[in-house]
């Protein structure tokens, strides 16, 4: 079905998986990342790739083993529709024959423009020791966070690797995997998994200087060290709940882990 809030064309060509390598760097604000794309072909004569993107900086668009740069289009804003951003068109004519699933990486970097990134100084966090940084995917602002088909009919499942300063914790809408120091211990690198297809729109990434109290073997609640005993009184039930509601459906949490993370006082957003 054609969906307006979209450039990406999933009908001729899908991304099924992501492979995302992230170096976040406070001092620039700024996010520098390849993303590999693992997708399909599902109309056989297409020949191009279709992303949605905002005001994110394509540096390159290469095979999947670096060897050959691939040609690519940033279309421009199309008139009227600024807030749906600019249609990332890569050419395919070269891997088309390759194989079932082909794959390419983005080269790219964010900039202060991109409205999925919040930036806060450390006055604006509980602690007011460091600066902290979260993400707003909904609805349609995934694809100033990564280049990707922006739409809830397309799912993927995904990897990260997130490069992060050595003080600094980072959370995902992703399963923990593994976490180690940079050789010379200035930084600290996350590996991440999310094996459930997902739609772009839950894409969720937080860092910052954050700590973990569980709740149960499958939950637990994240935020800043002076926060985290409060956090974690008040959702002191989150395991109950989740075991009622598979006795209710009788189907077991399909994501694994339901772990929460309670943002800085100054997070714009709320709901009842």
């Amino acid at each position: 079905m054609s969906d307006l809030s979209s450039h990406s064309k999933p009908e001729e060509v899908v991304v099924t998986h992501l492979d995302w390598k992230i170096s976040v760097d406070f001092s620039k604000e700024q996010l520098v990342a390849e993303a590999t794309y693992l997708f399909q072909f599902i109309q056989p004569e297409a020949t191009t790739l279709n992303l949605d993107t905002a005001h994110l900086d394509i540096l390159a668009v290469k095979t999947f083993d670096n060897e050959k740069s691939i040609p690519f289009t940033l279309h421009a804003l199309v008139e009227n529709k600024p807030h749906l951003g600019r249609r990332l068109e890569i050419d395919l004519t070269q891997l088309k024959g390759t194989e079932k699933d082909c794959r390419i990486t983005i080269f790219y970097a964010t900039t202060n423009e991109c409205s999925a990134l919040q930036w806060l100084p450390p006055s604006q966090t509980a602690g007011k020791q460091h600066p902290y940084l979260f993400t707003q995917c909904q609805a349609i602002h995934a694809r100033s966070l990564v280049p990707c088909q922006d739409r809830c009919g397309v799912k993927m499942t995904y990897t990260a690797t997130v490069t992060v300063p050595n003080w600094a914790t980072c959370v995902m809408s992703a399963l923990p995997k593994s976490n180690r120091k940079s050789v010379d211990g200035t930084e600290n690198i996350f590996i991440l998994d999310q094996p459930v297809p997902m739609s772009s729109y839950l894409l969720a990434l937080a860092v910052g200087d954050l700590v973990k109290r569980d709740i149960s073997d499958r939950c637990a609640v994240w935020s800043e060290p002076n926060v985290v005993e409060s956090a974690a009184y008040e959702f002191s039930e989150t395991e109950d709940f989740l075991s009622a509601a598979e006795i209710i459906t009788g189907k077991n949490y399909v994501w694994g882990r339901y772990d929460l993370l309670c943002l800085p006082p100054s997070f714009p957003y709320g709901g009842k």
